[in-house]
């Protein structure tokens, strides 16, 4: 009796596998997950960081033309400078013709004739400086008066050159590389990837802790109703043990077993009565977690109803399989080797601006190292983590194995008993305790059916998540 109660006291504690199922009066499993998930603050600021770095990302890409826009500016204003833009003469101003006074159209006195082929008079001086005045000082040249092309060219040039005075403070285009990329190539060729890594890295990071929460709720769920069945099994033992009871106490006022016996009745059922209580408390405990994690209030009634249990886990894959597909799905191993990648592509964009030797080059170059030691570092992890779980399924595979064909010989030695039993050569005694031992085995079947249950979840889990992500042992 002793060791039936063990195993049954091991079920009431044993978190149940994915195939068993329960009913709620006012919830289901799944309304429960969404209320865990609804309710949980670290997903409502992932959630805001999401729509944050979302935010932030569309207000980039919605100022990448200008960004651009404004670097080709920038590379016409150092052509225009290279090309002597800023040095090209002003044109000379356009000076009206003063008029003369009076009449204009003929300057000769009324009814005179002009003479067209009157020679100016030879005593009229001439302008000092002309070629028959060699002593008079010479007259400066002109300058020359720019093109309408070359007009254009320093008309631009003075546009841009306002243009980048204004925003960089700069009266020439007069930006080292460093600048450059600062302010126009960073933009726009490295900072978006930057924040779709950490948008990805908050998803992938979101999706781990709806995991987490959602097999926390399930794994509560099973428990409770598990517990729900075995207090029953318990209440049921306990009568069975009181009417015993009363039996041995007429027994043993006729002297048929001894006070030793009778006491160890008594004490037997004061320690299952002890584990009845302690479940009591047991499920108490599990209805408060359940409650506060799926947001329920305390008054509202809550119930679940264990259903018919089967073997749920399946085949275990090869680890090699189990390995390749955990460092594919894996949030620490997505986002280590994201990491690497994020790096080397502002390095290839950065080899067009820098020397190696630069640096700011060389602690790029360094934070590349640092990942992609991070990067092995995660995977030897995801190894450690993997073989555990991937061995305790293969422990408990063995066991689950183990517990069958444990049933199957008490079936049989059942069979042979009851034989024995209808030709009377095995007393009433011999039979009832074939059925018993019958009935321990069947009960070690079912814990071993959900311990091969709970290690093929926990095995799942960490090949998507990791170890200790709301598996059914929370």
């Amino acid at each position: 009796m002793k060791k039936l109660i063990a195993i049954v006291l091991s079920l009431a504690l044993t978190p149940f596998g994915a195939a068993a199922g329960f009913s709620a009066e006012a919830e289901t499993l799944e309304s429960l997950k969404e209320k865990a998930v609804a309710s949980s603050v670290d997903l409502l600021a992932m959630t805001q960081g999401m729509e944050t770095l979302m935010e932030n990302l569309e207000d980039l890409q919605d100022s990448e033309e200008g960004i651009t826009e404004f670097y080709e500016a920038y590379k016409t204003y150092e052509r225009l400078h290279k090309a002597g833009a800023g040095l090209i003469p002003d044109p000379p101003p356009v000076v009206p013709e003063p008029e003369v006074p009076g009449e204009t159209e003929d300057p000769a006195a009324p009814g005179e004739a002009v003479d067209p082929g009157a020679a100016e008079d030879p005593l009229e001086p001439e302008a000092p400086g002309t070629p028959e005045d060699p002593a008079a000082p010479p007259v400066p040249p002109s300058p020359p008066v720019p093109t309408p092309e070359q007009i254009a060219m320093k008309q631009a040039y003075l546009q841009l050159q306002a243009l980048f005075l204004d925003r960089l403070g700069i009266a020439t285009p007069s930006l080292s590389d460093e600048e450059i990329y600062d302010n126009f190539i960073y933009p726009v060729e490295v900072l978006p990837n930057k924040l779709i890594d950490q948008y990805a890295s908050l998803r992938i990071d979101r999706e781990r802790v709806t995991s987490m929460l959602e097999g926390g709720v399930e794994a509560l769920w099973w428990n409770m109703g598990a517990l729900g069945t075995q207090k029953r099994l318990i209440e049921e033992y306990v009568s069975l043990l009181e009417v015993q009871l009363e039996a041995d106490k007429v027994r043993y006022s006729l002297g048929k077993i001894s006070e030793l016996q009778f006491e160890a009745k008594n004490l037997e059922l004061e320690v299952t009565q002890r584990d009845q209580v302690r479940l009591d408390r047991e499920s108490e405990n599990l209805d408060y977690r359940m409650r506060s994690l799926a947001g329920i209030e305390f008054k509202e009634p809550f119930s679940v109803k264990l259903l018919p249990i089967t073997v749920s886990g399946g085949e275990i894959k090869t680890y090699e399989a189990l390995l390749t597909e955990s460092l594919r799905t894996r949030a620490d191993a997505i986002r280590a080797l994201r990491q690497v990648f994020s790096i080397r592509q502002e390095l290839d964009v950065m080899e067009e601006w820098f020397d190696d030797d630069e640096p700011r080059y060389r602690a790029v170059e360094m934070s590349l190292l640092r990942a992609e030691e991070a990067y092995e570092a995660t995977v030897r992890s995801v190894d450690a983590d993997l073989y555990a779980a991937y061995d305790a399924a293969l422990t408990k595979k063995e066991a689950l194995e183990n517990a069958r064909g444990s049933y199957d010989l008490a079936m049989l030695d059942l069979d042979r008993v009851k034989a024995l039993h209808s030709v009377g050569y095995v007393s009433d005694v011999d039979l009832t305790g074939a059925e018993m031992g019958l009935k321990q085995a069947l009960l070690a079947l079912e814990s071993s059916v959900y311990q091969y249950n709970l290690a093929h979840q926990t095995l799942d889990r960490t090949v998507q998540y990791g170890s200790g992500t709301g598996g059914m042992g929370q």
